[in-house]
């Protein structure tokens, strides 16, 4: 298993509001995570497919503090384009442990490092409010 740390600062953080972290914490297969520089400088992953991920996601904003995890599979779309499907778990909110409302536990998160693979901010109008930075916050970190 590999652990890395990547450290990504949001919007948020960069209006000074919050910073958030990104940890590795897990993986299955030996090319977890692989991600290499191409010519111009743009990020590419080499997808397994099956391939699982955790993400532990830690962040403050202003005085509330919080980690949560992104756990993933590397999925191949109907036109056999990878994308990686992220559901949410595991919230600390302040330091206490708290169980997502079920509509959060079954939202599932599209990412993609495939160049052809348009994604956008998916609907948050039924996660719950404390999960909509991270979630944001990952599309900004991971894509």
């Amino acid at each position: 298993m590999r652990t890395a740390i990547i450290v990504g600062i949001s919007l948020l953080g960069v209006l000074g509001i919050g910073m958030t972290a990104l940890e590795t914490i897990g993986g299955t297969n030996s090319g977890m995570g692989m991600v290499s520089a191409t010519p111009f400088g743009v990020l590419s992953r080499h997808y397994e497919e099956g391939e699982k991920l955790t993400y532990r996601m830690t962040g403050s904003n202003q005085e509330w503090r919080y980690a949560i995890d992104a756990n993933g599979t590397a999925k191949k779309d109907a036109d056999g384009r990878f994308y990686e499907g992220y559901a949410w778990s595991g919230m600390i909110s302040d330091g206490a442990s708290y169980s997502l409302p079920e509509a959060s536990q079954q939202f599932r998160q599209k990412l993609s490092l495939e160049p052809d693979v348009s994604l956008s901010v998916p609907d948050l109008s039924h996660v719950y409010a404390k999960i909509i930075g991270p979630i944001t916050d990952l599309l900004t970190i991971l894509r």
